[in-house]
């Protein structure tokens, strides 16, 4: 692009924008930042806009979207705390159960229950992991 109006111009027409806002530069004034609401259906999303211009005057962008949990991994967090609460509200005494850490690359994690023995509530750490041929491993240990 000649310009870097005639190069938001153009984004303008490719985007169902709800805002479009400067954000100055970066780099050392070479980059020209800019945030970028935009319509895709029903839903508004974002992008960070970086544009660029070249020894030859001529302007580009690149864009840099939110980065989002794959998909794969958030089923399995959702199949995680399902068998949780499945495994976990077996136990009569368990009144309270928290995720404190989440290892989806080794589909595993640990979480606190709160166990009520009759005279007051005590935490124990559960393992829960799923193994190779899908079937889980649950532990609970003081």
């Amino acid at each position: 692009m000649a310009s870097i109006s005639d190069l938001i111009s153009q984004i303008q027409k490719h985007y169902d924008i709800v805002k479009l806002e400067e954000k100055g530069t970066t780099a050392g004034g070479k980059i020209y930042e800019y945030d970028l609401w935009y319509k895709d259906g029903d839903i508004v999303r974002y992008k960070r806009l970086h544009i660029f211009r070249g020894e030859d005057g001529s302007y580009w962008y690149s864009e840099n979207p939110i980065p989002r949990a794959s998909p794969s991994a958030t089923k399995w967090a959702d199949a995680l705390r399902e068998k949780a609460e499945e495994e976990l509200m077996k136990h009569e005494d368990i009144v309270f159960w928290n995720v404190l850490n989440i290892d989806e690359a080794h589909k595993r994690a640990i979480l606190e229950v709160w166990v009520d023995d009759g005279t007051s509530l005590k935490t124990k750490k559960v393992f829960i992991g799923q193994k190779s041929d899908n079937t889980w491993n649950v532990r609970i240990r003081d």
